[in-house]
């Protein structure tokens, strides 16, 4: 099988891997293993021995990509799904339980003040300064008492380095029913591969040679999608008549925000994800092939099921990421910086963009942030939500609904056992079919009895009799505690 590293193409296959091997000593083991020669072999190390690179040129990420696909069996848990957390830094703050990520380096100080682990994937281009681990923990422990995720000087990245109770814990990727944590950031980590080099202004991952995220690339797409309008055909025969003679960035940039577009779609099956980039890059001279760490991208399981309001509304969704992308590439560098390590800077760039698309901006901002935005696209859906369980909020509901989002899971779960799945039972129920006529009418915490421990009572409610459902269900979320 052919890979391309850094640039340049080396053929491999298991067996030259093998033999590689058996001219060196392992190294030891830290986290990502192989088992060859009936030994164990840190992944990084492999691949530096079978191509004759040192390890500098790729990440841990790509050697156990290209190590899985050569049919080596990968041992340790992707650090999509589980970071580690740093000893002593376990507290609680406004009675959420929160400890913070053990990094392989120093930590560094992002221009906006907060702290990032080295790989954290929304990067710092100019950080201010490195702190070593005691003077993280440190800081960390005199902190006031509050949000961390609102904190400043410093201020601490949710997304990389703020471990929320035990959701860490909670791997569920391999089955097939909840949607938890660990699948919201193991989409987000696919989808860096494409977002990562965009939102940097760094080179596609579809041809290094060039950078694809520019407004005149963007405007460029948004131009030949407002061509042959009245195609004949769906979507993709109607883009492939849209790209002909396209200028090369503005058909890679189509083929990156169809990659956008459909990654978290579990009603979209991953080859036919792959064959749609792959037609697209087929409209070019000198057609790249679509790179393994990009195709390996389409093998995370999604995150939600489009339906007609999301799946068959592309066309929209890339204008809208178009406007986007000429919207953020005009952003001088300091704000650009600042909206990459704070969530709601993110929001605030996406919500500045007209025509307003919410389904898309909220899907861009799951998978950018899924420490802090639900994988939620419908406005509707999560307007319901937060209203169902308002009550348990102590200020109530405001007009912030991903805040509103958020506080509702610190005070449903301040501990991240349940690790709440919106669209699951019992909290589906609630929002979804609760206030039907035909409804039970109790209502308990269910919080025991999902985790199969006796189940929980919140005390003594007073509701009248024959009270309906929300009013007994508002009254038993005030108690909740």
């Amino acid at each position: 099988m052919q890979f391309t590293i850094d640039g340049d193409p080396y053929e491999l296959t298991r067996e030259s891997v093998e033999a590689a091997l058996g001219a060196v000593e392992p190294a030891a083991v830290t986290k990502y293993s192989i088992e060859a020669l009936g030994r164990r072999w840190p992944v990084k190390q492999v691949l530096a021995v079978a191509t004759g690179l040192i390890t500098k040129p790729f990440d841990s990420a790509q050697a156990r990509r290209i190590l899985a696909q050569l049919g080596f069996e990968i041992l340790g848990t992707d650090a999509a799904l589980e970071r580690e957390p740093l000893d002593g830094s376990s507290r609680s703050f406004d009675g959420v339980d929160w400890s913070l990520a053990a990094s392989d380096g120093d930590y560094l100080e992002a221009r906006s003040g907060r702290l990032h682990v080295p790989t954290c994937r929304h990067g710092v281009t100019q950080p201010r300064r490195s702190w070593t681990e005691a003077e993280v923990r440190d800081a960390w422990l005199a902190a006031p008492d509050r949000d961390p995720r609102e904190l400043t000087d410093p201020g601490w990245c949710s997304d990389c380095l703020l471990l929320r109770g035990q959701e860490d814990e909670q791997v569920h990727s391999t089955s097939a029913a909840p949607t938890g944590s660990a699948e919201r950031r193991a989409i987000a980590a696919a989808a860096g591969v494409v977002l990562t080099p965009g939102l940097s202004g760094g080179a596609s991952p579809l041809d290094q040679t060039l950078r694809t995220w520019t407004a005149p690339a963007a405007r460029g797409l948004r131009e030949a999608l407002d061509a042959v309008p009245d195609a004949s055909g769906g979507f993709r025969s109607r883009l492939l008549l849209q790209l002909a003679d396209a200028p090369r960035a503005v058909t890679l940039l189509a083929a990156e925000l169809c990659f956008v577009q459909r990654l978290p779609l579990t009603n979209v099956g991953a080859e036919t994800k792959r064959e749609l980039l792959r037609d697209i890059l087929a409209t070019l001279p000198y057609a790249p092939d679509l790179p393994e760490e990009v195709s390996a991208a389409f093998d995370v399981r999604g995150i939600f099921h489009g339906g007609a309001g999301f799946t068959p509304q592309i066309a929209r969704h890339l204008q809208w990421l178009c406007s986007f992308i000429e919207h953020w590439d005009g952003l001088d560098l300091d704000t650009r910086d600042a909206a990459l390590g704070d969530p709601w800077l993110f929001r605030k760039q996406t919500s500045i963009v007209e025509p307003a698309s919410p389904a898309i901006q909220n899907a861009l901002l799951a998978l950018t942030w899924p420490s802090v935005f639900e994988r939620i696209v419908s406005t509707a859906d999560k307007t319901r939500i937060r209203d169902a369980f308002a009550p348990v909020l102590t200020t109530g509901a405001t007009n912030d609904l991903d805040r509103d989002l958020l506080h509702l899971r610190d005070r449903l779960d301040p501990q991240g056992r349940l690790d709440i799945d919106w669209y699951l039972p019992p909290w589906s129920t609630e929002w979804r079919d609760a206030d039907r006529s035909d409804a039970p009418a109790a209502w308990c915490v269910p919080s025991a009895a999902v985790l199969g421990d006796t189940i929980g009572y919140p005390g003594a409610i007073a509701a009248d009799f024959g009270a309906s459902r929300s009013v007994i269900r508002a009254a038993a979320l005030r108690r909740w505690d």
